[in-house]
């Protein structure tokens, strides 16, 4: 999407803990009455009706509700990925002050977490704001984490102080790869997804095919609403992780909050009685994604497929079988493949197992041949996988065989090429070689190096044959436009059927590059000293690294942030960027190592981003800081229409003003910075945490600055 308007947002870190007021609450007497006696789907219908109406509140308020909702003990963060239940965490976090924020590492600051990740449901309201499933961790682990489905890890690839792990799933049923939580927490987030699914019912079951990773846990229904494996999964982790005291008070907390609660909480039974609760139901899981075997000569085999088959809760073996024409093994072996095989269950349960399944035609005619390929077991849902292929007549005739489970190659830039997919060629009794040709945007070659793709290949034929060759694929798009781009691999030679592939991706414009500002203003008044960080964001993520050209005024010093791996080269106060592939989002830092009266323009920062090959930049590619305007409040240009109330103040104070992007500060009257942060949506700031007295609110924005005293009693 592009991005007409380009904002420089002033954000000020809060430097004082705020202390809003929330009265504890109990389960309200009556809350559960229309959801007694029912049970099954009907139980979860009711519970939707109960909890559905909830008071969305605003993103930025969420951090006012954590000191509420998750403090420790000790008044610290309670980060759910960090935290070491009964020993002594590697590091621990002081609201508000230690809020993200750049990280490079765990320790450096905590966010906002969407334990459901926010692009399953396209960050649509009023999920996006839904404290039940949004909880404070650290930055860098929730990071690392993603949009991941939560899962079993069975090697890690990243383990976090606490034992938070990611790596490929173990749990039978998923192979992708998965973010695990430590055994103390998994029932509350068991809960949590519970709760999503109950909250949003009328609207989960479209959220399936929103992304991948959301895929693996949706099933695209409204009632089961997980995958099998995923239910399984959950509701194991909620009979072995109890409802805690901290999940009870963090209940009570929210619902102050938003005026709703988590049914899952107040009663862990429920889970039992609308998803049968045990997970005694035997389950099998199959993951395929087969392709027709294409054309076959009778008393030849194919080249092999695969998928995997798991289960849980087994009271029996799983038997596969297939049907005429096709043959499963369990090893890639040919003297192995048979029209049936079993898969013993150990305790329950059979672990991801690989199935090799062939197409070898049983009769000696041109004709095409579908099948089935079934995974039964005791009490389990029978699993099916469709096949197909062509029994060819003359087995002395040519023919070239492809085995190919191409994906769309997605969104590519001009001039660019995205990553390379892979496929397999062969060809028996075969009068000359196979000629590989890609249409228009697409390149094959035999190696995957950049140098070596074209538009298309030859697979010489000795003795007749080609052995299996893997074939290697990109999209390279043929223009600078924004459209979906559709294409074909064929595959000739002299008197064989042609195979054709299909292959997709989408064609766009270079990268559009978008920088704004976020200022990290402490207590210092007169002396802007310090860095501040400059944000670069993309409307669509660069395949490759980009180098990024950047040019600064004197007495500037330039950093990298999180974003980079290397350090920057300075030429004549400019430098080159590597902005990483696939990021959608890149930062650094200038340093600003001078008093602004020392400047030639006293009180300006500026800086120019230049486009550059692979991307470009929006309407506007010079930026300038005023720094004497900000560092003295003068009023520049802001909307001078500032009301409050009420005034005296209490408990909140109300803004009007036309202009609502904006940020606040509230001082005394000596300008000391007592809180400042971004502007709730609400319109509304807590000031329940400041002395009776006389303050002074300032608003920033891009237009300027005003100001308005009030009083608070």
């Amino acid at each position: 999407m592009r991005h007409s308007k380009r904002h420089l947002i002033f954000f000020y870190y809060f430097l004082y803990l705020l202390t809003p007021f929330y009265s504890h609450a109990q389960i309200p007497a009556g809350y559960y009455t229309t959801a007694n006696g029912k049970t099954g789907y009907e139980l979860k219908t009711a519970l939707y009706n109960i909890i559905k109406d909830h008071n969305a509140q605003g993103y930025g308020d969420l951090w006012d509700l954590y000191p509420n909702s998750d403090a420790k003990p000790n008044g610290k963060v309670w980060d759910m990925y960090s935290d070491v239940p009964g020993g002594t965490p590697a590091y621990e976090y002081t609201f508000i002050t230690d809020q993200c924020g750049n990280y490079s590492s765990e320790g450096d600051c905590y966010n906002r977490e969407h334990s459901f990740p926010k692009s399953w449901f396209n960050d649509a309201s009023p999920m996006y704001t839904d404290a039940f499933h949004i909880v404070p961790t650290d930055g860098y682990v929730n990071g690392k984490r993603g949009n991941l489905p939560f899962g079993e890890v069975g090697t890690a690839t990243f383990t976090s102080t606490n034992g938070s792990k990611v790596g490929v799933s173990n749990y039978p049923g998923y192979t992708g790869e998965v973010f695990e939580p430590i055994d103390e927490y998994k029932g509350d987030f068991a809960r949590g997804y519970f709760y999503m699914a109950t909250r949003y019912e009328n609207v989960i079951a479209s959220w399936e095919t929103n992304n991948t990773n959301g895929d693996a846990m949706l099933d695209g229904t409204s009632d089961h609403v997980f995958e099998d494996w995923a239910l399984s999964m959950l509701i194991e982790w909620n009979n072995a992780d109890p409802v805690s005291q901290k999940e009870i008070d963090r209940n009570d907390a929210v619902y102050d909050f938003q005026g709703n609660r988590n049914p899952f909480i107040d009663h862990p039974e429920y889970v039992a009685s609308i998803w049968g609760g045990s997970t005694s139901t035997p389950v099998i899981s199959v993951t395929a994604s087969l392709t027709d075997f294409g054309s076959v000569a009778f008393g030849e085999a194919s080249a092999t497929q695969s998928y995997t088959v798991s289960g849980a809760d087994l009271t029996g073996d799983i038997l596969i079988e297939a049907s005429a024409g096709f043959e499963v093994s369990l090893t890639d072996v040919d003297a192995s493949f048979t029209s049936n095989i079993t898969l013993p269950q150990t305790s329950g349960s059979v672990a991801s197992t690989t199935v090799y399944v062939r197409f070898k035609p049983t009769s000696d005619s041109n004709s095409n041949v579908t099948g089935t390929i079934t995974h039964t077991s005791s009490g389990a849902t029978t699993q099916t996988i469709n096949v197909s292929g062509s029994e060819t007549q003359n087995a002395g005739g040519p023919i070239i065989t492809v085995t190919a489970s191409l994906t769309d190659f997605g969104s590519v830039a001009f001039g660019e090429a995205s990553a390379a997919q892979s496929y397999t060629v062969s060809g028996v009794d075969l009068t000359d070689d196979i000629l590989v040709e890609a249409s228009a945007g697409f390149e094959v070659s035999l190696t995957d190096v950049d140098a070596s793709f074209t538009s298309n290949i030859t697979l010489s034929q000795t003795s007749g044959s080609v052995a299996s060759t893997i074939v290697y694929v990109r999209f390279k798009p043929a223009s600078n436009s924004n459209t979906n781009e559709t294409g074909t691999l064929t595959h000739t030679s002299n008197g064989a059927e042609n195979v054709v592939v299909n292959v997709s991706g989408t064609e766009v414009d270079d990268v559009i590059v978008i920088p704004k500002l976020n200022f990290s203003f402490s207590s210092r008044t007169t002396n802007p000293i310090g860095d501040y960080e400059v944000q670069l964001y993309a409307d669509v993520a660069p395949q490759s690294d980009l180098e990024v050209a950047v040019s600064l005024t004197d007495g500037i010093n330039i950093q990298y942030g999180n974003d980079f791996s290397t350090s920057p080269e300075l030429t004549n106060g400019s430098m080159l960027l590597t902005w990483p592939a696939g990021k959608l989002t890149a930062s650094f830092l200038i340093h600003f190592n001078e008093d602004w009266s020392a400047f030639n323009d006293p009180g300006f920062i500026e800086f120019e981003i230049e486009t550059g090959n692979g991307y470009t930049i929006g309407s506007n590619n010079t930026f300038i800081l005023n720094v004497e305007k900000l560092v003295n409040g003068v009023n520049d240009g802001l909307d001078s229409g500032l009301t409050i109330f009420p005034n005296p103040a209490h408990q909140r104070i109300n803004v009007v003003i036309k202009n609502r992007d904006v940020s606040y500060l509230i001082t005394d009257l000596s300008g000391r910075t007592i809180q400042g942060g971004e502007m709730p949506q609400n319109m509304q700031i807590g000031v329940g945490n400041l002395q009776p007295g006389n303050y002074l609110i300032h608003l920033i924005s891009v237009d300027g600055r005003n100001s308005l005293q009030f009083m608070v009693y």
